[in-house]
């Protein structure tokens, strides 16, 4: 026997779904690890707080829109705490995404179920469950081109139209895509002026940024060499998107029920293009799809989160045709129930012990605590946030692409020594994916030794010592003055650094230069480490 739902019950039934996968989104949101582009762009708006100039003072290669949102946050006082509020910002920010693809939806279908359902599928959409969790420009990029297409659609106070999509573009130029589609929307008619003057706006703002702060040519050639520089030799096909993807759906490769929930979604799209109520609609997407599949294609490094744009607005075609065949043969239960266990199942995995972000806010909350705000600290991924740079380049593997910069900066080891850098940061994958050239990798192992923090190494130097003689050397270098603490093995010895006595785990100052160490027999190895 086939069950039908009442037109109340039906989206009762959709709303209900939605609190419930929100409330599982909500979960990850606040536990799920972070991926470093989350930390970049954090501590990038941190650096722009302290009054750091982008281009000039950080090495950054796009438009630091989302920076400028960011920057409240800033004001409050560091904590780790502030990662967690940045996250339910961007929980917020899907919020408002929705409601905006909520009143484009209802626009073209003019049906409260079919809207209820769109908004349900974008929520849900396996592709994107990752990436909306996170701390990055996609989502207010999304925000700004929905709230676009929405006044466009009605073909009135088209200049704010052509503002947001300005903002959009701002935000993140991939977005380029989807501007046939909104010439389109607009009536191909006179009102395009007003359009491309919204557009420009906010472009003729950043170019009064760059003139007035003097950084021209830096800034063009951040973003026009630098940029391809850093991805040139990152490679992503765009067709992982649409495959069983480990990285996107599950921790394992291969078939998984979200990756079918997703396949289905996107052929239910294809679809439900031609089911659209007008031919103003179905040309804007055909459009929109069109122009953003050759997209993909462009970027020279096309990740997971390029698909985004797509996916979100394909729910709106998915929706039309679900709605239909809900209303004739099937028990809406069952949709329903695959959006909840597709969400459950990523929720499981995102939420298990390992892919959680309790190590990634321990080791802010311990550099804050044994760090000054003024001292230096440096990793790949700037997973530190609050505290300054030990390196021109930041929250990027610089190894990788240093060489094919027009202006290269000094050597890392050069930097860490004038800057002072007495803290770095080994993040989740550590020496694996940092690809440290020579000689910086050899000069970080002498230098840095592992504290009793996790993560975290500091200035210092190991000894294995055999019959009162230590190896690497009896002499070593002190870059940087400060006071240190000495560990001895066996416990409870003394030894002689410069001629004076030192027992063990007591903590002493060393200068800048060279120093001699001298030990009795029986010590078989001893630290001397940043006092911390």
């Amino acid at each position: 026997m086939i069950v039908y739902f009442s037109g109340t019950m039906l989206e009762m039934l959709l709303a209900l779904t939605l609190i419930v996968t929100s409330l599982l989104r909500l979960h990850m949101t606040t536990v799920r690890f972070f991926d470093p582009d989350e930390f970049a762009h954090l501590h990038w708006a941190y650096l722009i707080a302290r009054g750091n100039v982008p281009y000039r003072d950080i090495f950054m290669y796009h438009i630091p829109v989302f920076q400028v949102f960011l920057l409240p946050l800033m004001l409050l006082v560091h904590s780790s705490h502030i990662l967690i509020l940045a996250r339910l910002g961007m929980f917020v920010a899907v919020g408002l995404f929705l409601l905006l693809l909520y009143r484009v939806s209802y626009c073209i279908t003019k049906n409260t179920k079919t809207t209820l359902l769109v908004v349900l599928i974008a929520s849900i959409f396996p592709i994107g469950l990752d990436k909306l969790l996170e701390i990055r420009p996609d989502t207010l990029m999304m925000v700004f081109l929905v709230g676009s297409i929405c006044i466009a659609w009605s073909r009135k106070r088209v200049f704010f139209s052509g503002l947001l999509f300005g903002l959009a573009l701002l935000t993140l130029p991939k977005v380029l895509f989807a501007l046939p589609a909104l010439i389109y929307l607009t009536g191909l008619t006179s009102v395009l002026i007003p359009f491309f003057a919204g557009a420009l706006l906010p472009f003729w703002g950043f170019a009064l940024y760059i003139v007035a702060l003097g950084i021209t040519p830096t800034a063009l050639d951040a973003i026009a060499g630098a940029s391809r520089a850093v991805f040139v030799e990152r490679t992503f096909s765009p067709w992982l998107g649409f495959a069983p993807w480990p990285l996107v759906y599950l921790d394992r490769g291969g078939i998984s029920f979200p990756w079918i929930v997703s396949t289905m979604l996107w052929i239910v799209a294809c679809i439900g293009i031609f089911f659209l109520p007008s031919r103003r609609a179905k040309v804007f997407f055909l459009l929109y799809f069109s122009f953003g599949l050759i997209s993909l294609t462009q970027f020279p490094s096309p990740h997971i989160q390029y698909h985004i744009p797509l996916a979100l607005m394909a729910s709106i075609p998915a929706g039309i045709v679900l709605t239909k065949l809900l209303s004739r043969q099937l028990f809406v239960g069952v949709l329903c129930g695959v959006f909840l266990v597709s969400v459950w199942q990523q929720w499981t995995v995102r939420t298990n012990p390992q892919n959680r972000n309790t190590e990634q806010l321990t080791v802010i909350g311990d550099i804050l605590r044994i760090s000054r705000p003024d001292e230096t600290v440096y990793d790949m991924v700037g997973s530190y946030v609050f505290r300054p740079d030990g390196y021109t380049i930041c929250c990027h593997r610089y190894g990788a692409f240093i060489d094919k910069l027009r202006i290269k900066p000094p050597p890392l080891w050069h930097e860490l020594i004038a800057r002072k850098t007495k803290f770095i940061i080994l993040d989740r994958s550590g020496f694996s994916l940092w690809v440290t050239p020579e000689p910086d990798l050899s000069f970080i192992q002498k230098n840095y030794l592992p504290s009793g923090y996790p993560k975290i190494y500091t200035l210092g130097f190991a000894f294995e010592c055999h019959q009162g003689t230590c190896s690497p050397n009896t002499v070593f270098s002190v870059i940087i003055a400060e006071t240190y603490r000495i560990s001895t093995n066996p416990p409870g010895a003394s030894v002689a650094i410069d001629g004076r006595e030192i027992i063990d785990n007591n903590e002493f100052q060393l200068q800048e230069g060279n120093h001699r160490i001298s030990v009795p027999p029986t010590i078989t190895s001893l630290n001397v480490q940043l006092a911390r």
